[in-house]
């Protein structure tokens, strides 16, 4: 089942941090200036013409993130339920000339690793499971400016199996055979088995009526 989450409601001013949830699904927003240490700022949901849809930052002058900020997704919540496929992420507001940059990190606050740079309006998120955060800031052209529009996932449209122990053959043996003198040793034997939790199985399809 596809699923999109949009970055533009709500309207206006919402904060330094604000989650955008759908279903059970939520993407914690975090907005920041780049400096050192980078520093937290206000974002804004913009909705002013087709082009123009997304969340930006609120100090910009076009409420939009430029290169001396960036905007940091959570995506945990998408790595625990995402079903098949990577998800994806689409901008608004990209000119001429200008483009984004993606950045992966497990740390909030931090840009992290360099990942992509792009001008398309839906890219795949780069090692989508490597990082729990990713970044996006402007770049390219003089005075960039970008919008981030929503991320696009899949989610299963079952429930997975429930977890099942797998018993394990434990065989003991102790060698050599010697006469001991002094008090029964203790022996614990202890069963090293997993529990496997099989993956969500789609169900089968229906047949025509």
């Amino acid at each position: 089942m596809n699923q999109q989450i949009f970055f533009n409601q709500p309207p206006g001013d919402v904060g330094p941090i604000y989650p955008y949830t759908l279903g059970d699904v939520s993407v914690t927003a975090y907005g920041y200036e780049i400096g050192t240490p980078n520093q937290s700022t206000n974002m804004y949901g913009k909705n002013s013409g087709p082009n123009k849809i997304g969340l930006g930052i609120s100090a910009n002058p076009q409420n939009e993130i430029d290169d001396e900020t960036f905007i940091c997704l959570d995506l945990s919540n998408i790595i625990s339920q995402n079903c098949e496929g990577t998800p994806t992420i689409t901008m608004s507001s990209i000119e001429q000339n200008e483009t984004f940059s993606i950045y992966g990190t497990n740390t909030l606050g931090d840009l992290g690793a360099f990942l992509l740079t792009s001008s398309d309006l839906t890219v795949d998120i780069p090692m989508f499971g490597d990082y729990k955060y990713i970044s996006i800031t402007a770049s390219g052209s003089q005075n960039p400016t970008v919008l981030i529009y929503s991320v696009n996932y899949t989610l299963c449209d079952c429930k997975p199996e429930p977890c099942v122990p797998t018993p394990v053959d434990v065989t003991l043996e102790i060698l050599p055979v010697i006469t001991l003198c002094v008090q029964k040793p203790f022996v614990k034997i202890k069963n090293n088995a997993v529990c496997i939790c099989k993956p969500c199985k789609k169900p089968p399809p229906q047949p025509p009526t």
